[in-house]
C-alpha cells in the first residue's frame, strides 16, 4: 500500500487536534506522546522573522527591548476560508493578530511576568500552508535581566524527549565557530534530534569565491549536523523593517522567499562562473533556502503521524468509547433539556472522530470504509 505524502495535509491538521485534545485531556496525554514542534534560539538570531516567513506578514512582538515573555503557538492551515484566533478570541483580519499578540506581551510585561504557558494563535486562509510550530522566547546573554527566566521556559519544553526543535543559529565563519549552539545544548537542545536552521547565510556566502568553497562550507555543518538548512530572513542590505507600516511589511514578507531564491540562485551562477563546469553537490542544493526548511518542518510533523498510525489510531478509538459511555452515564443522571452540556461533549468527541479520520484520509477506500463505522 502506498504511503503518504510526508506533507500531508490531511496529517498535518490531524496533527493539531490530537496535540490541541492532548492539552486539554492529563489522561489521554499519559496515552499519547504527541510531539511539539519548537523554534528556540538566541534572541534576534531570527526566529520571529522565520514565523513571518512563514505567514507571509508580520506577526511577531516588535519591542526589542523585552522580547515574547511567554511562547506562541502558531497553527496555520491552509483553508480559502480567512479565519483568525489569538488566545481564544476571534479578529477580523491580520493586523489584529500582531495587534492582539502584542497587548498580550506587554500586558506580561506590565506585571513583570513571564509564562510557560503557550499563547495560542490560529491562522487559517489561502496564503498559508500547513504547519503547528511553538515560538519559544529568544535566549540571552547570562548578564542580562530576563535571562533566568525564559531560561527556565525554554529548558521546561527541551526537556520533553518527543519535542522536536527547530534550532535557528547565525551564520558564522566555520560549523566548527557556532558559538551560539553549544550555548543551546547548555540548555538542553539534542543536537541529534534538532533541525537546525542557519541564518544570514547571505554574509557567509559573499565572501565565498568558488564553487568549491560554498560545498566545503555547507560540507562541515552537513556533517556536523543530521539536518540542517542555510537561509537569509534578510537577504537584503539596508531594509530597516522595523521602521515599516503593517502593508509595507506584509509586501516585504511576501517576497522574501522568492526574493531570498533568486538571491542564491544569482550567486551560484556567478561562482560557476568563476569555476568553469564546478557543480553545487546536490545535498548542498538541497539545504539551502527558506523552502527547504519549510518543507523539512513539515515532513516531521507529518512523518510522527504517518509512522505512529497504528498506536495513535488505537488510543483514540479506546478514548472516544470511554467518553461515549461516560456521556451514556451523565445523560443518565440529568435532564435531557440540559443541551448546552451535550453539545460540549459532542463537539469534544469529535476532535478525536476528525483525528481518525484525517490519520486515515490519506489510505485507500477500503481503510475510509473501515473509518465510516467508528
Amino acid at each position: 500500500m502506498a504511503c503518504c505524502s510526508l506533507k500531508d495535509p490531511a496529517l498535518l491538521s490531524a496533527y493539531s487536534l490530537l496535540k490541541s485534545v492532548q492539552e486539554i485531556d492529563p489522561d489521554f496525554k499519559d496515552k499519547v506522546r504527541v510531539p511539539v514542534m519548537v523554534i528556540v534560539g538566541m534572541q534576534s538570531v531570527g526566529k520571529t522573522s522565520l514565523i513571518e516567513a512563514i505567514l507571509r506578514f508580520p506577526v511577531g512582538y516588535t519591542d526589542r527591548n523585552t522580547g515574547n515573555r511567554c511562547p506562541v503557538r502558531y497553527i496555520i492551515r491552509f483553508s480559502e476560508h480567512s479565519r483568525y484566533v489569538v488566545g481564544g478570541e476571534k479578529l477580523h483580519n491580520q493586523a489584529e493578530v500582531q495587534r492582539k499578540v502584542t497587548e498580550h506581551m506587554k500586558s506580561l510585561q506590565k506585571r513583570n511576568s513571564f509564562s510557560n504557558q503557550a499563547l495560542t494563535v490560529e491562522i487559517s486562509d489561502k496564503d498559508q500552508l500547513d504547519i503547528d510550530i511553538t515560538d519559544l522566547p529568544g535566549l540571552q546573554d547570562k548578564a542580562e535581566q530576563d535571562s533566568e527566566n525564559i531560561r527556565q521556559i525554554v529548558e521546561h519544553y527541551l526537556k520533553d524527549e518527543s519535542v522536536i526543535p527547530v534550532a535557528v543559529c547565525k551564520a558564522e565563519k566555520s560549523h566548527e565557530t557556532q558559538i551560539d549552539f553549544s550555548m543551546l545544548e547548555d540548555v538542553g537542545l539534542n543536537a541529534k534530534h534538532a533541525l537546525v536552521v542557519i541564518n544570514y547565510f547571505n554574509k557567509q556566502l559573499g565572501d565565498l569565491h568558488s564553487v568549491s568553497e560554498l560545498n566545503s562550507y555547507c560540507a562541515g555543518y552537513l556533517d556536523k549536523f543530521k539536518r540542517v538548512h542555510f537561509v537569509m530572513l534578510h537577504f537584503e542590505e539596508g531594509i530597516d523593517k522595523d521602521s515599516m507600516g503593517f502593508d509595507e511589511r506584509r509586501r516585504y514578507d511576501r517576497a522574501l522567499i522568492p526574493g531570498e531564491q533568486k538571491k542564491i540562485n544569482e550567486r551560484i551562477e556567478h561562482l560557476q562562473e568563476k569555476e568553469p563546469g564546478a557543480q553545487v553537490k546536490p545535498g548542498v542544493l538541497k539545504a539551502l533556502g527558506i523552502g527547504s526548511a519549510l518543507d523539512d518542518m513539515q515532513s516531521r510533523l507529518s512523518g510522527f503521524m504517518e509512522f505512529n498510525r497504528t498506536n495513535l489510531t488505537v488510543a483514540v478509538k479506546e478514548k472516544i468509547e470511554a467518553l461515549l459511555e461516560e456521556c451514556k452515564n451523565l445523560r443518565e443522571s440529568v435532564d435531557l433539556d440540559a443541551d448546552s452540556m451535550w453539545q460540549r461533549w459532542d463537539e469534544y468527541m469529535l476532535d478525536f472522530q476528525t483525528v481518525l479520520k484525517g490519520i486515515f484520509e490519506c489510505k485507500h477506500n477500503d481503510i475510509k470504509s473501515d473509518l465510516q463505522s467508528i
